[in-house]
């Protein structure tokens, strides 16, 4: 008898329950089994009212003496040693029903509510634990007959606390997740059932992915899964670093599955992994379960890759290339900083610089790869700072189209199409930027060198608007906020007769939180349009216009809505702004009464529209209305101005619903802002009685030794506005300052000076996409980042002569080598063009090396296949069976992964395998760049 079989007396009520239930008649109960601290004397348990004597019986002397006495007494309950053979003559007493026997079988189909077993279940060892050992939290499943498979399942699943199959729970990486949860649920279970071992590897064979899964299981049983996951991730680092760590890949089990306490060296492990099919399978396990969570197996991990590094010098480099260590992912970063230190220092030969870009991006691209870069808010975080400072090193070496405008329009343009997503990334290097760390140092010197570019860009700006003077109608490019509404809204009313339209200003929105806005509106459908041959610039998705000066919302805010500069307009209240609007000569005739701007709690609270603003806008009489969201310059004053993500439309709760509201009605939107804003971070005294953070008001004799130019008269930092401009009343003009940093009171967010991200306002007008499918004027156009914003690979690898004259692509970072001629032999007359130059291209020939054959001609079939798609993309199931690949989708997924990993050389990824929209993507570009191949098999087929 199992130590394990122990009957409490739950247990015992149980049986005499279930006893019961089947027959009425009082007759005793033999149960085979024993209960814990049963006295020889026996207990007296009650049920319904009965009262039964529980006895202990030993042997048949015991039992034919009990069954005596239960002539007298049938409210017995006996239990006997479940290995007790009844005699013959007692074996008729059973059949006639003069006891209820209750054996292994029946306590077994009790257990699962079943009325019968397959045979060769009863008195198997299996049975045998389920009777004394009932899993926890089992649940009878109620079939008429209980298979061996179903029992191992209920087992498994209680004693070990395995999911049931499933797209969570089956397979191999379910069996995985289940140990690294439990780690220590294997170990007990084979200590407490030895004998049960065989078959339960067995199970885990035919039911959870062969020998992949028989593999985690025997790690999981012997206490060495995180052993085995260990030596998993070195060895696929191992084959990703090449034929160097081939040495250690051999001897690395015995380093690894050896304890700390100094136990032998285990090598079942290294046993199973000879098979190439149970190690790629074990790999596609570990991608699976870091897509899926965040095991803590690094320190472990890391201890044992420790040890064994000081044995196995090859064992380094596998460590480096792996994606799933820490010590790995540490070590890209350390590179990454590195190579953004030589970025932003510009000592280098342009080659050198060219070369620190090339090893930034490659670093960065492997962070990326790596497992843990963002399995938590921390790690993300980290990310991000990658991200965004090799953008500005990149942005540094390209070509800065800044450095040669010569107007304030130019000026504003470069500001809309690149200097806003180079202040993106200085805002997010700001909110990140941890104090330490190879990386934070690099991420800080590139930092540096953007801002001291930005300053130029803004003290020449500055000086390009004051010297302008036509502040109200600036030259061509862009447009001052008082011309939007005559020149943009009027002939968009007047083109269609039907055509509505919602001016929405969002006050204090820069240029680049206008770039984070018009991202999110995907969720909306929602996107930019434009009028096909319009001459008023709405081709653009995005285009800049001037703010009034100084950029405060009671000065640029109502030149807005009035249309005209005014210089007293800075005096006046901001609900003024509606009589403005609705006076405004250039929209009479659109409205029956005048076009209406609502404001405050007029649009709504919180996330709700107020119901007279939505009567408006389904209202087809109204076909131009106004509408304010002050959400942007509320937060400038805040503590979280910064960690705010303005893609994300939660933070702006109205704007979604009243996007939503137009699209429903066919309204279209007018997006602008009054003014931007900098995030003032040093403070520079001010003796000035009156002002603000960014400008303030001087005495007529400072101002007039400044428009002399007399030498201190302002400071290096400060610019004199013009004589137009509003200043307050009794001052003889009004000062503002054009670096982003400085401020006069206090610090943090701020408006009123002359820098790019205040002056600069962005335009965008909004199409639902319903109206846009029933309104063919309107054509698509988006906002397009620059081409450094991609962290594309930079192609040139060797320094090349500058052509003659300057030209706007001197820069070398972004100049292709001539194409690389490529002799294309026809093996296969049906392959695709672009698959046969990559067949004959030297570097693949080289590639191809360290690969099995069969992962170089897989790699081709995915390229010939891709290369005929639309857009080099396809459902990856599809793929699969087209390919003939393993119907098991993690297999199949693996090899696919394999191919991709060849392709990609250590580069950026060729194939993008979209696992949520099961989608395998090819890029055909950087598949070009990467093996220089012919440029012209860089686009998509026609």
């Amino acid at each position: 008898m199992s130590g394990l079989d122990q009957l409490n007396d739950r247990d015992l009520l149980g049986l005499l329950a279930r006893v019961r239930k089947r027959d009425a008649l009082m007759l005793p109960v033999v149960v085979a089994g024993t209960a814990a601290d049963l006295p020889p004397e026996g207990r007296v348990l009650e049920l319904d009212g009965h009262q039964w004597t529980a006895l202990p019986v030993r042997g048949e002397l015991g039992l034919r003496r009990a069954l005596q006495r239960a002539l007298h007494d049938t409210a017995l309950l006996l239990l006997i040693d479940e290995e007790l053979v009844l005699p013959n003559d007692l074996a008729p007493r059973v059949a006639l029903h003069r006891v209820h026997l209750v054996d292994q079988r029946t306590r077994l189909l009790d257990l699962f509510a079943a009325r019968d077993a397959e045979p060769g279940l009863i008195g198997s060892a299996l049975g045998r634990a389920l009777v004394s050992d009932p899993p926890p939290g089992l649940r009878p499943s109620g079939a008429a007959r209980l298979t061996v498979e179903e029992a191992w399942r209920a087992g498994a699943q209680g004693w070990l606390r395995l999911r049931p199959s499933g797209a969570d729970g089956g397979g191999a990486p379910g069996l995985c997740r289940a140990g690294l949860a439990g780690p220590e649920l294997g170990p007990a279970f084979s200590r407490r059932h030895p004998e049960l071992r065989a078959g339960l590897l067995a199970h885990w064979d035919r039911s959870r992915g062969g020998a992949v899964a028989r593999a985690i299981g025997q790690a999981w049983l012997n206490g060495e899964l995180v052993a085995l996951l260990g030596l998993i991730i070195v060895w696929d680092g191992a084959r990703r670093a090449g034929p160097g760590a081939e040495a250690a890949m051999r001897v690395l089990p015995t380093y690894l599955l050896r304890a700390d306490d100094d136990r032998p060296a285990e090598q079942r492990l290294s046993t199973a992994l000879r098979d190439e099919a149970v190690v790629s399978g074990l790999i596609g396990v570990l991608y699976d379960i870091f897509d899926r969570t965040d095991p803590p197996l690094a320190p472990e991990i890391e201890r044992s890759l420790v040890r064994a590094a000081g044995e196995l010098p090859g064992l380094t480099e596998a460590q480096q290339a792996s994606p799933y260590l820490p010590a790995a992912l540490a070590q890209r970063y350390a590179r990454l900083g590195g190579a953004l230190e030589r970025v932003a220092a510009g000592e280098e030969a342009r080659a050198g610089a060219h070369d620190a870009a090339h090893e930034a991006i490659e670093a960065l691209k492997g962070a990326e790869a790596h497992r843990r870069a963002a399995v938590d808010a921390a790690a993300a975080g980290t990310l991000a700072v990658a991200r965004a400072a090799t953008r500005l090193g990149l942005w540094l070496h390209g070509a800065r189209g800044a450095a040669g405008e010569r107007s304030a329009e130019a000026y504003a343009a470069w500001y809309v199409a690149e200097g806003a997503w180079v202040d993106r990334c200085r805002a997010a290097l700001r909110e990140r930027l941890g104090e330490g760390g190879p990386l934070a140092l690099g991420a800080r010197a590139v930092l540096r060198a953007a801002d001291a570019e930005r300053r130029r860009a803004d003290q020449r700006f500055a000086d390009l608007l004051l010297d302008g003077g036509a502040l109200d109608s600036p030259g061509e490019g862009a447009l001052a906020l008082c011309q939007v509404l005559p020149r943009l809204v009027v002939p968009l009313l007047r083109e269609a007769p039907d055509r509505r339209l919602l001016v929405l200003l969002m006050d204090g929105m820069s240029v680049p939180v206008a770039l984070s806005v018009i991202e999110g509106l995907a969720m909306h459908q929602l996107s930019g349009r434009r009028a096909p041959g319009d001459s008023g610039g709405l081709g653009r998705a995005l285009r800049p216009a001037f703010a009034a000066l100084p950029t405060l919302t009671a000065t640029s805010r109502a030149s807005f809505f009035a249309s005209k500069l005014v210089a007293r307009h800075g005096d006046e209240p901001e609900r003024l702004d509606a009589r403005r609007f609705a006076e405004n000569p250039h929209l009479q005739g659109f409205t029956a009464s005048g076009p209406q701007l609502f404001l405050g709690q007029r649009v709504g609270v919180g996330g709700a529209l107020s119901a007279e603003l939505s009567a408006a806008i389904a209202d087809p009489k109204e076909r131009v209305l106004g509408a304010v969201i002050n959400v942007v310059d509320d937060q400038l004053d805040g503590a979280i101005q910064l960690s705010l993500d303005w893609s994300q439309t939660q933070q702006v709760p109205l704007l979604g619903a009243l996007l939503e509201r137009c699209e429903a009605h066919d309204v279209v939107v007018l997006m602008v802002s009054d003014h931007g804003h900098v995030v003032a971070t040093e403070r520079l005294s001010s003796e000035a009685a009156v002002g603000g953070k960014r400008w303030r008001a001087v005495d007529a004799a400072t101002a007039t030794a400044a428009r002399a130019g007399e030498a201190g008269a302002l400071r290096p930092e400060e610019r004199l506005l013009p004589e137009a401009c509003w200043r307050p009343e009794g001052a003889g003009g009004l000062v503002a300052l054009w670096p982003e940093p400085l401020g006069y009171n206090g610090v943090g967010g701020a408006h009123g000076g002359l820098s790019l991200a205040e002056v600069v306002t962005p335009v965008a007008l909004l199409v639902g996409a319903r109206h846009a499918e029933r309104d063919p004027s309107w054509a698509p156009t988006s906002v397009e980042p620059p081409a450094w914003w991609a962290l594309r690979r930079p192609v040139l690898r060797a320094p090349v002569a500058p052509a003659a004259g300057p030209g706007p692509q001197a820069s070398l970072l972004f100049v292709a080598p001539p194409p690389t001629k490529v002799r294309v032999a026809p093996v296969d007359a049906a392959e695709h063009p672009l698959a046969l130059a990559l067949r004959e291209s030297e570097r693949f020939k080289v590639e191809r090396r360290d690969h099995p054959p069969e992962v170089a001609a897989l790699a081709l079939r995915i390229v010939d296949r891709l290369a005929r798609e639309p857009g080099g993309q396809e459902p990856f199931g599809a793929l699969v069976e087209a390919l003939g690949l393993p119907p098991a989708a993690r297999r199949a997924e693996s090899q696919v992964r394999a191919a991709g990993g060849l392709l990609c050389a250590g580069g950026p990824p060729v194939l993008e395998l979209d696992r949520p929209g099961d989608r395998l993507r090819l890029d055909r570009r950087t598949l070009v760049a990467e093996y220089g191949l012919p440029l012209e098999l860089s686009h998509d087929p026609a």
